[in-house]
């Protein structure tokens, strides 16, 4: 059985710095104490997909003010999904579980093909970095794809299950005046609304939409402030554009998600 990642970085480092770590104790107390080294380590190690210089790696020692790699740039769905020979793009990446039909499994090549086609619909419909696409979903395949082509292309995804009120969504989507909803159409009920309901009363109370991404074939709500694109269309519409165009490379401290909490978990 080879050596954990852990274990590999660690003698990496030892190589580099010269430095011997008798334990994992030792080689945290390195990260803490020389961290801006560890973490260019890290990078060099790691072989992410980058550009940029990786000095300075850390502009402040207060967490307040620090920014990591402020001259680096990367794509974080580059690297999750990157594809370095056959046998990789065929690695099974993700199995979506369902009640009522057989699980869906997709390999790295097909999410990768999926993550690609989507983004580039997603830019035909204007969305740009820095723009935010939100998505009431389940945890389905589709908004697996759809948060990820939206992170390819530099937007800040957010997300909100099916089991909220439309209330509660709006009390976080508002702040963040999404440019793109993705929803799940079909599904249960909550506060004595359909699924479908809800997402119409969404959509209607967000007048920075441009467009709504249908995740299923459930009903279409009506009065919709935007056009409905169904995901199925983005996902084999879209010519390819060329090789791994979608990947802009963005700052090191782009916002990737924005998260959400009822603030009971401290």
């Amino acid at each position: 059985m080879g050596e954990s990642q852990l274990s590999s970085f660690m003698r990496f480092c030892e190589a580099s710095t010269g430095s011997r770590f008798r334990d994992q104790t030792a080689f945290h107390e390195f990260s803490v104490a020389e961290y801006r080294r560890f973490w260019q380590l890290f990078l060099q190690w790691s072989d992410i997909l980058h550009e940029g210089s990786p000095e300075p790696v850390c502009t402040d020692d207060l967490c307040e003010r620090a920014s990591f790699f402020p001259d680096v740039r990367l794509n974080y769905v580059e690297n999750l999904l990157r594809i370095d020979s056959s046998e990789t793009a065929n690695r099974l990446a993700l199995v979506a579980h369902h009640p009522s039909r057989p699980p869906q499994r997709l390999t790295r090549g097909e999410l990768r093909d999926r993550v690609r086609n989507v983004a580039t619909g997603l830019r035909r419909l204007g969305v740009a970095p820095g723009d935010r696409v939100v998505a009431v979903a389940g945890n389905n395949a589709e908004v697996v794809v759809g948060g990820l082509a939206a992170a390819a292309i530099g937007a800040t995804f957010s997300s909100a299950g099916t089991d909220m009120g439309a209330p509660a969504v709006l009390s976080r989507f508002e702040q963040l005046e999404p440019t793109v909803l993705m929803a799940n159409l079909s599904g249960g009920e909550a506060e004595s609304m359909t699924l479908s309901e809800r997402v119409g009363e969404v959509a209607r109370r967000l007048p920075s939409l441009t467009a709504v991404i249908a995740l299923d074939d459930g009903p279409v709500p009506s009065r919709l402030p935007a056009p409905v694109h169904p995901l199925t269309e983005l996902m084999t519409g879209a010519a390819p554009d060329a090789v791994d165009s979608e990947w802009e490379r963005l700052p090191f401290n782009h916002p990737l998600f924005v998260l959400f909490t009822s603030g009971t978990t401290g």
